[in-house]
């Protein structure tokens, strides 16, 4: 009888292991045979990718390079594309070594959304993918809040310039009337939503006045504040006067209200002489 020569069964990249063992006795020699089936039995994990950045915390800005992360298991290249929600927006990279990062310039053109997601494949096998997170897409932008449109700002005074954003730099302040360039507020402050202000006394009054405020590090993240009135609470020479003529002797004035509620007289005197002014019955606080 023939001697069976041993059969190997092989998976793919792995180590023989002897599935089964049969002897065979040959009944006119007493000789033996082995009969066996070996097998390769897998030593190596399925292949996978896995995004790491951007995550579900990350807010990235239009025109600012990020680095996409992910790790894996695999020597072949991949492929990076973008996505808002289910649609596909841009390929970010047709091939590139998966070494586990890879550089990206936020588009300028996309639109602000909070639903983007990162696509990594395989570029010889796209069962082997993974998506992000969903992450945040957004300009950065400020709008001032105050002054307004019904602001009435008093040279030497104190008020609060206030603002909204969602920028983390530090913002500059400038004053302008109509587009002509009046002063630098502050160079660079923090973006907290708020700057103190006290109004130079050498401002001409005006109606026209506008605060502009801009990212530090970037010029096009800018507002104008609505116009806004600058001037004295009083104007000297004032335009309404009750004229009380030429003073002689003693005389009385009641009930005389001005524009702008404000009292303003008008008098003059002949001679050289004392004056005693009174004022009665008044309701409220006044500044004389």
């Amino acid at each position: 009888m023939g001697l069976n020569q041993s059969e190997e069964s092989l998976d793919q990249n792995d180590t023989p292991i002897r599935k089964a063992n049969n002897v065979t006795v040959d009944p006119l020699t007493g000789g033996t045979s082995n009969q066996g089936e070996i097998r390769r039995k897998s030593s190596t994990s399925r292949r996978s990718v896995n995004i790491t950045s951007p995550s579900s915390s990350s807010r990235l800005e239009p025109g600012r390079n990020y680095n996409i992360r992910w790790t894996d298991n695999c020597s072949d290249n991949v492929r990076l594309d973008l996505y808002k929600g289910n649609s596909f927006q841009q390929t970010i990279s047709r091939s590139t070594r998966s070494d586990g990062s890879h550089p990206w310039r936020v588009p300028t053109w996309l639109s602000s959304g909070n639903n983007y997601r990162v696509r990594i494949r395989n570029v010889n096998d796209s069962s082997v993918s993974d998506f992000s997170s969903n992450f945040r897409i957004e300009t950065d932008e400020v709008s001032i809040t105050s002054p307004s449109s019904s602001s009435r700002l008093e040279p030497g005074r104190n008020y609060n310039i206030r603002w909204t954003d969602n920028c983390s730099d530090n913002v500059r302040l400038d004053l302008y009337k109509g587009n002509s360039f009046q002063q630098t507020i502050s160079r660079s402050t923090r973006s907290d939503g708020s700057h103190p202000w006290r109004v130079p006394t050498w401002l001409s009054s005006g109606k026209n006045y506008r605060i502009r405020i801009r990212n530090v590090n970037d010029s096009s993240v800018s507002d104008f504040s609505s116009n806004f009135r600058i001037e004295s609470q009083t104007t000297w020479p004032p335009r309404n006067v009750d004229n009380l003529g030429t003073y002689t002797g003693r005389k009385e004035e009641r009930d005389y209200v001005s524009r702008g509620n404000h009292d303003y007289y008008r008098f003059s005197v002949n001679s050289p002489g004392n004056l005693q002014f009174a004022l009665r019955g008044l309701r409220a606080d006044a500044n004389v």
